[in-house]
């Protein structure tokens, strides 16, 4: 619960400086395009891309 409050919040945060950032490239083209493409937050993962739960467990089971 404490994770989805967070991120409503960070996707607020993100909205607001995606609209600013938006506004700040109008402002500098000055009606040169007629549309500013928006900004999409993407997850990726770069550790384990394949999300294979093998590379998380065998290390941490031989530790134990």
């Amino acid at each position: 619960m404490t994770a989805g409050i967070i991120a409503g919040y960070v996707g607020g945060v993100v909205r607001d400086y995606s609209a600013q950032v938006r506004a700040e490239r109008f402002e500098r083209v000055k009606g040169a395009t007629t549309r500013i493409p928006d900004i999409e937050g993407r997850v990726r993962v770069w550790y384990n891309p394949e999300l294979k739960s093998v590379n998380f467990m065998v290390p941490g089971v031989l530790c134990m």
